[in-house]
């Protein structure tokens, strides 16, 4: 038996499932999901019921799948996942279906398939439209695997995931915490009676491993709903978790009195918070002090300001030991281009906010795939946790790893946005920022629909920006009438030689910063006169700043890495402020190697003008012999 062999199992039940049911995807998975728990238990039973083949009469189909159904009742009663209602555990197909489904699995010992083998055929029927479909997010097995290396699981360690969907964290941790002695025991809690039994399903085949879960929402644990003994603050050594991205979770569903990240500065409570901040603060409270965490998490909770308060709040219950930046392709098997950190936090126990910190950073760029999915060569991720963990222990920088300097750990929340963009203030002796370069920075705004025209104030759009020059031939919506023409003129977003442009928002981090461009004129062909859209930023250098320096600077590696580290949201964004942080060397304008680039990019624009020119030229051109043309169709 292998993984694709299983995979087709899986596929053959579930399209039974559809062709005689008629089930949704959803439904179906659940109901396959509860026939597989049966199938386990009655391998190991002394009575099982064994495979069916042949063509079974109308009869055999309802003797057969009542007898599933009755043993499922006697192993679920036995074994039944804590916070599921009774009627969770009945069997809904047909008896047709049922009795099709079990001859399907009849020659599979499903206790005799491991963890890994599972996991792997279930990543294999579980194609991407599917898995979005059902809500199962699945965190690559190379991630996973890196942030419980940086966390160095041990024998006797109590682990829990609050958010644990098909558990793939805790089966990594439970690998590396085996011994001769008895099962390790790990625990997750997820709110998702499909997920857990998912995770239930691959921990079932290994006895080696016993995990106990709860079907609850872990942000609303907070004593007024059932729980589990085993499921209280303060008692776990390690949390490893990705939880729910992007959920509002509101104060009648969670009792925010619990929560300091619930509170705003004035400590009342919020009306509504996102459920990713607020899973930081509760896998702090479930860790023994001196515990740690190992949180996937969207950058936002890093770099969203109006998450300052926040931070800072968790500041007071522990502090950041590492953090790694993964880029949006990471997750693209999910359907998802969210930008992510992990972040490696441990709960104050012998140390306190006083203590000093060396917080350890790495930059990951490349995940082994891009983003359509294909391999891609240099993966960073394999060694990253051993990195982290080794360079956490000695306070010396290894592999991508590199220790920052020393901070308060009570600041280290806070310091965040800083740590990932790498920023310094423009005291630092040997350098200084953009923001002492620049004498005006903004992005432009977007007007409504209604306000295209045909002609009127030109436009720039992402799609004139080219890398190389902009491209002034207009396009579809690239003018905008009189009213709005009026407001980009009254706040001041109008071009003007000199000005760089730049991409500074797009559904995906990779595109921020990607084309740079400079203004050289505004041609007379667009009216001479030009503003820019809401994705567009504009910067313009102070008057003893050559452009062209900037330019040649604004193209640089370093410009897109940093531009790249301050990215914000789920959908890509780059705001003016954080473009002012980005840091240039004292000695880097006066360095002959820029001062050709800009020599050479005053040469490209001056290509690009004259390639624009000849453009306007084959327009005017084309637009006389159509005028030509009419004419003489009318004149015949």
């Amino acid at each position: 038996m292998n993984e694709r062999t299983l995979a087709r199992c899986f596929q053959s039940a579930h399209n039974v499932m559809r062709n005689i049911d008629g089930l949704q995807p959803q439904d179906s998975f659940d109901e396959l999901l509860k026939y597989l728990f049966f199938k386990e238990n009655d391998e190991v039973s002394q009575e099982p019921l064994g495979g069916f083949f042949g063509s079974p009469s109308e009869a055999s189909f309802r003797d057969r799948s009542n007898a599933i159904r009755h043993r499922l009742r006697e192993y679920t009663n036995r074994s039944a996942i804590l916070g599921e209602a009774a009627s969770e555990n009945e069997i809904l197909l047909s008896d047709e279906a049922l009795a099709n489904i079990h001859s399907i699995f009849a020659g599979v010992r499903l206790t005799k398939i491991g963890i890994d083998l599972r996991s792997s055929a279930l990543r294999v029927f579980l194609s991407g439209p599917l898995r979005k479909g059902l809500g199962i997010f699945l965190t690559p097995d190379d991630v996973v695997r890196e942030v419980v290396c940086a966390l160095e699981p041990r024998a006797g360690d109590r682990v829990i995931d609050p958010a644990c969907g098909s558990g793939t964290f805790l089966s990594v941790a439970a690998k590396t915490m085996k011994t001769d002695g008895p099962p390790v025991e790990v625990y997750g809690v997820d709110k998702s009676l499909r997920m857990l039994r998912l995770a239930q399903f691959n921990f079932k085949s290994d006895p080696s491993v016993v995990l106990k879960s709860a079907c609850a929402d872990s942000l609303a644990l907070d004593g007024r709903l059932p729980a589990p003994p085993w499921l209280r603050d303060g008692q776990f050594d390690l949390v490893l978790t990705n939880p729910p991205f992007g959920v509002s979770v509101n104060r009648e569903s969670a009792n925010f009195d619990g929560y300091l990240t619930a509170r705003d500065v004035n400590g009342e409570a919020l009306r509504a918070q996102g459920s990713e901040i607020m899973f930081v603060e509760k896998a702090l409270r479930l860790l023994k002090p001196g515990g740690r965490l190992g949180i996937v998490l969207p950058r936002s909770v890093v770099t969203n300001k109006k998450l300052s308060f926040q931070r800072a709040a968790l500041g007071r219950l522990g502090y950041v030991l590492a953090c790694f930046t993964l880029p949006p392709e990471t997750f693209n098997a999910t359907g998802a281009q969210t930008t992510t950190v992990v972040l490696i936090i441990e709960k104050y126990g012998a140390s306190s906010q006083d203590d000093h910190v060396s917080p350890v950073f790495a930059r990951i760029d490349n995940v082994g795939y891009d983003t359509t999915g294909r391999a891609r060569e240099g993966n960073q991720l394999p060694g990253l946790g051993d990195d982290i963990a080794e360079a956490v222990r000695s306070g010396k920088s290894r592999g991508l790893a590199t220790v920052q300097p020393s901070i308060l750990a009570g600041s280290s929340f806070e310091r965040l946005e800083s740590l990932l963009s790498g920023a310094r203030s423009s005291g630092t002796r040997g350098t200084r920022t953009l923001d002492d370069l620049i004498s005006f920075v903004s992005t432009g705004t977007t007007p409504s629909r209604a306000s295209y025209t045909d002609n009127g104030l030109f436009l720039i759009k992402v799609g004139n920006l080219t890398g190389s020059g902009i491209n002034w031939i207009a396009r579809d919506r690239n003018f905008v009438d009189g009213k709005a023409a009026e407001k980009y003129r009254r706040s001041g977003r109008l071009a003007r030689a000199g000005d760089i442009l730049l991409t500074s928002s797009a559904h995906n981090s990779k595109y921020i910063g990607k084309k740079v461009d400079i203004v050289t004129e505004i041609p007379d062909e667009v009216g001479g006169e030009a503003a820019y859209v809401g994705e567009v930023m504009l910067l313009r250098p102070r008057p003893e700043v050559d452009p062209f320096l900037l330019l040649a600077y604004m193209r640089s590696r370093h410009v897109s890495e940093a531009l790249q580290d301050r990215v914000r949201g789920q959908t890509a964004h780059l705001h003016a402020d954080d473009l002012r942080t980005v840091t240039v060397d004292a000695d880097c304008f006066s360095s002959p190697l820029l001062k050709q680039v800009a020599d050479l990019l005053r040469e490209e624009a001056e290509v690009n003008q004259q390639l624009n020119s000849i453009a306007f030229q084959e327009i005017r051109l084309r637009a006389e012999l159509e005028k030509a043309r009419l004419l003489q169709i009318a004149a015949e």
